[in-house]
């Protein structure tokens, strides 16, 4: 089953991290430094180097599980809502970022939600 995280959750740096710098996390559950124009999912609470574990600030608030309409999904992908009360990789209204990588339909895993 997928993990939820509550206000922070601790990720893989993918380069060298300064504390409280914008980041956004990446297809290996990674993070790296937002780049300019994608919107970032949070904020490092420590420096890290590359390969050490960094401590990320959700700037949507907690994750959250939502059921999968199908797969594949992989972590970074963005969500939609459907008609039945699942979330898709394809759709009109964004509610989402992957956490989880999945292939099964009906799969239970992890977002983080995006204002909408």
């Amino acid at each position: 089953m997928a993990t939820q995280f509550n206000n922070a959750g601790t990720f893989l740096a993918n380069a060298a991290i300064t504390a409280f710098r914008l980041v956004s996390i990446s297809s290996n559950r990674g993070v790296g430094l937002a780049a300019t124009a994608a919107i970032p999912d949070g904020v490092a609470q420590v420096d890290a180097a590359s390969g050490d574990q960094v401590t990320v600030q959700f700037l949507g608030g907690n994750t959250v599980k939502a059921t999968l309409l199908a797969g594949p999904v992989t972590v970074g992908d963005t969500l939609f809502s459907t008609a039945n009360g699942t979330v898709a990789i394809t759709g009109t209204v964004t509610v989402g970022k992957s956490l989880t990588t999945a292939s099964d339909a009906s799969a239970i895993i992890e977002m983080l939600p995006k204002n909408i």
